[in-house]
């Protein structure tokens, strides 16, 4: 959030000369000092203005990003991340940028203060059972809820032994801790089959 810090005016007829009538050398009208005394500090003051409000203009955040790839390609990095390659299953796992202790490298395009990103995750889930069901959560790093926003799930059934594979697509807004860019992620799959989560990211924005 962009904030502004007005600037305050200095020496501003910080010694004005005596209004008694005398007739002093304070008195006397020269360039110098008004120059010194009124017309020095007015135009100091409207330049530290000028640039204050240049600095929180500068700051203030657009709404949200999408899409910025020079190739084309819709996301901000070519950069996938397999989600369940992370951690284990039914336990929360933290991503972050470069220098989290699980780093996914496409966050580090993501500006410090975004309050989300926006994710295209492709799961595959594959069996050899009759029914399986996939379920990808995620949550902000700064939450410590059991169970939080789900961003994907999948089902897949058969009768027979043979093995079946799903994938589908689905897209998500994650919120993120605002100053570490970080996010948690929560999966789940049952029976005995094998999942991937494929995640791009493919945005980010602000909540005010």
């Amino acid at each position: 959030m962009a904030t502004y810090t007005p600037p305050t005016i200095s020496n501003y007829n910080d010694n004005p000369a005596p209004d008694d009538g005398t007739e002093v050398e304070d008195n006397e009208i020269t360039w110098q000092k008004i120059k010194e005394e009124l017309t020095d500090p007015t135009r100091v003051y409207a330049d530290d203005i000028n640039s204050a409000v240049t600095t929180s203009m500068a700051a203030i955040p657009l709404p949200s990003k999408f899409v910025n790839n020079s190739n084309g390609n819709p996301n901000f990095s070519d950069q996938v991340k397999d989600l369940a390659s992370l951690g284990s299953s039914g336990v929360w796992t933290t991503i972050g940028p470069t220098g989290s202790s699980i780093a996914w490298n496409a966050l580090n395009t993501v500006p410090a203060g975004a309050d989300w990103v926006e994710m295209k995750i492709i799961g595959t889930i594959s069996i050899t059972a009759a029914l399986v069901t996939g379920q990808l959560y995620a949550r902000s790093g700064t939450e410590s809820v059991t169970a939080s926003q789900l961003i994907w799930t999948g089902t897949l059934s058969d009768n027979t032994s043979n093995a079946k594979i799903l994938t589908s697509m689905s897209t998500a807004k994650v919120p993120i801790d605002t100053t570490t860019r970080e996010f948690d992620i929560y999966w789940l799959v049952t029976s005995t089959a094998t999942a991937v989560y494929n995640a791009y990211l493919t945005g980010y924005g602000y909540n005010s």
